[in-house]
């Protein structure tokens, strides 16, 4: 089967503009900053628990202005808590983040998330692991092709890919279609949350693309398959790689 791979353009935490690829979840926001507190954590080798990092995190986190265009229409400005360009469906530690996600449909499933404060998140942060979220008034699914996001004069807005923290807005996402060919099956609910907790642990993409492991297992969103690094190299484009 092909499955869809995200491209996504971006400002690195440097400065400069960078383009990278991705397969699961690109997340702005709330989600950048966790992955930031955890990747701090670690380098400082304390306990770098997600759910513990994301409540920390949480407790402190102002929600951002951002502008957003999905597919050449704007968006109503307002503050996110979240904006998850999904490929597919599971992020963080087994969030289901994006529940109608496909990684062969062609679209992203962009889930944005308003406005929320640390008490209301405490509340319903939990519908996240079964994806009942997306009922919420205050959160909205749109799908697309291009997402295009701009944090307002003043704001920094942190971006995450596929559990790597490596830059802020502005960004620039655009579907690549039926790009990376993979042998696999549907996963177990096992196997979901397996990959979750190989992603959380920055083993999940990373180590499929990894020249020292030329071969690994993870699940992301939709199945359970085997990829090599230079397979993933050669089907995203003639002159580039992906780095994931």
């Amino acid at each position: 089967v092909r499955v869809d791979v995200g491209q996504v353009r971006f400002t690195s935490n440097d400065g400069r503009e960078e383009e990278r690829y991705f397969l699961n979840v690109a997340d702005f926001g709330l989600g950048g900053e966790v992955v930031r507190e955890v990747t701090e954590r670690r380098m400082q080798r304390k306990a770098s628990s997600y759910v513990r990092c994301l409540l920390t995190t949480m407790a402190r986190y102002r929600n951002k202005r951002v502008r957003i265009r999905v597919d050449g229409e704007t968006l109503p400005d307002g503050e996110y808590l979240i904006g998850a360009v999904a490929n597919g469906k599971i992020f963080g530690k087994g969030m289901k983040v994006a529940p109608d996600a496909r990684l062969d449909d062609g679209l992203f499933d962009a889930v944005l998330v308003r406005g929320f404060r640390f008490l209301e998140f405490c509340r319903h942060g939990w519908k996240l692991m079964n994806g009942s979220h997306v009922t919420h008034p205050k959160v909205s699914v749109v799908k697309g092709r291009r997402i295009e996001a701009w944090a307002e004069e003043g704001e920094e807005v942190l971006l995450e890919l596929d559990g790597d923290q490596l830059g802020r807005l502005p960004a620039t996402f655009e579907i690549v279609p039926a790009n990376l060919l993979i042998k696999g099956v549907p996963p177990t609910d096992a196997d979901l949350t397996l990959g979750s907790e190989r992603q959380d642990r920055g083993l999940a993409a990373r180590g499929a693309a990894s020249a020292e492991h030329p071969k690994r297992s993870f699940p992301s969103g939709g199945y359970f398959f085997m990829a090599s690094a230079g397979s993933l190299t050669r089907t995203v484009r003639p002159s580039a790689s992906l780095t994931m």
